[in-house]
Formats: structure tokens, C-alpha cells, sequence
């Protein structure tokens, strides 16, 4: 059997391997979610209390037998995810790092670091900021006459609030991509520039499409969205990155 026969066995072993562990640590953190499932749900029950008008109700309900326990099954396991994503991280990061140079090992580890920067302060302008005000603006009297009244479907209302943040942190990562493009030259400054109008047009129709039919929540995502394009191609300036693309 030949050396890169070899290589190539060694590398499906070392990614099983890798994938074991993976799933192993979302199994474990599925596991550790399900016992402090009703800490979350408490925590994401907290925008519907504080934001719907009070003579509506406040109260989410569930519609049939088995919502509970089907609601519990998939959020424990989303929990799970989260809770094993630096476990996920670090085992990706050893499976490619040996096939990489010192400079990417660099960039790579900053790109997490501004990952992570980013997806933290989108949780914070969805879950703090947007959802609460979202919630006000829909039950408000200008939507729901006085003499109706309100009731949320429990299991429903629980993944709108999970979707609306997940969409958000993976909208976030725009700016991550970009840059990538840029520092490999796979795009160019002059080119995204050139092209601007059409991306922030991009921006307000994905925006139109992860939030609820109202103006000012499409603005909140869609405005830091195009500040972090600018940004992106400013750092790609100061960097010298972008100049021209790799035939």
C-alpha cells in the first residue's frame, strides 16, 4: 500500500474519530439540557410576560397531549448543541489545523474570536431588544381590538423566539465570509463596492425575511448588517487585502 494510501486511511480514522467525539459531546450536552430545560424555558418565557399587554394574557398554552414532551425532546437537544459547540470547535480545529500553516492557524483563531463577538452581540440585539419590542408592536390596539383576546400556542411561541435568535447569529456571520473572501482574494474592495447598492438590497430582503412584517425590526438587523459590510471592506483596506482576484 502506497504513502498517500496511507494518508488517506490515516485522515478517514483521524475524522471518524473526530465525529465520534462530536456527537458524543452533543449527546452529553442533549442530555445535561433536558435537566435544565425548565431553566431556559423560564428564561424564553420571559419576553411574552414583560412585553404583551397584561389584559390580553400573558399565559402560552398547549394545544395537545404530546407538545410538552416533544417541545422538551428538540429543545434539549438544541441546548445540547450549543453547549457542546466549543467541544465541536476544538475538535474541527484539531482535524485541520495539522494540514494548515502558522499564519492560517492565526487568522483562523481571530476569525473565531470575531465569530463569537458577533453572534454574542446578536443574541443581545434579538433576545433583549427586538423580540421584547416586536412582541409590544404586534399586540398592541392598533392590531387586537380591546374586546379580543390573546391565546399563544406554547410550542410555537418557544421556536419562534429560538429560530429568530439562531437566524440572527447566522446572519451575523456575514461580515466573517466576506472578509475570508477578501483576505484569499477570491473578491476584490473595488468589486463589493461597485456592487454595494445590490448587497445592502440583499441585506433589507434577508432581514424582511428572518423578522416579523414590520419596518423598525427589519432596520435592527438590517442596519448593523450594513454598517459590518463597510467595516469588513475598511479592515480588508487597512490589511491590504482585496487588491485584485487569483486568476
Amino acid at each position: 500500500m502506497s504513502n498517500s494510501e496511507l494518508s488517506i486511511l490515516d485522515h478517514l480514522k483521524e475524522l471518524r474519530k473526530r465525529l465520534f467525539h462530536i456527537v458524543l459531546w452533543i449527546l452529553m450536552g442533549s442530555i445535561s439540557g433536558f435537566y435544565i430545560y425548565d431553566i431556559f424555558i423560564n428564561y424564553l418565557i420571559v419576553p411574552f410576560q414583560n412585553s404583551i399587554h397584561s389584559e390580553l394574557g400573558k399565559e402560552l398554552f398547549v394545544q395537545s397531549l404530546f407538545e410538552g414532551f416533544i417541545t422538551k425532546f428538540k429543545v434539549s437537544f438544541i441546548i445540547g448543541g450549543f453547549m457542546a459547540s466549543p467541544a465541536i470547535i476544538y475538535h474541527i480545529l484539531r482535524f485541520i489545523f495539522p494540514a494548515i500553516g502558522k499564519k492560517e492557524k492565526i487568522a483562523i483563531i481571530f476569525g473565531l474570536f470575531i465569530s463569537v463577538l458577533l453572534a454574542s452581540s446578536s443574541v443581545y440585539l434579538t433576545f433583549f431588544k427586538l423580540i421584547p419590542f416586536i412582541l409590544t408592536f404586534m399586540t398592541s390596539a392598533g392590531f387586537i381590538p380591546e374586546n379580543v383576546g390573546l391565546i399563544l400556542n406554547f410550542q410555537n411561541s418557544i421556536f419562534y423566539v429560538i429560530q429568530f435568535v439562531i437566524f440572527s447569529m447566522i446572519t451575523f456571520q456575514f461580515p466573517i465570509l466576506l472578509e475570508i473572501g477578501l483576505a484569499f482574494n477570491l473578491v476584490t474592495r473595488k468589486q463589493l463596492l461597485k456592487k454595494s447598492k445590490f448587497i445592502i438590497i440583499g441585506i433589507f430582503v434577508l432581514s424582511a425575511l428572518i423578522t416579523p412584517p414590520d419596518f423598525v425590526s427589519q432596520l435592527a438587523i438590517s442596519l448593523p448588517l450594513i454598517t459590518l459590510f463597510f467595516i469588513t471592506i475598511l479592515i480588508a483596506k487597512c490589511f491590504g487585502w482585496g487588491k485584485q482576484c487569483l486568476d
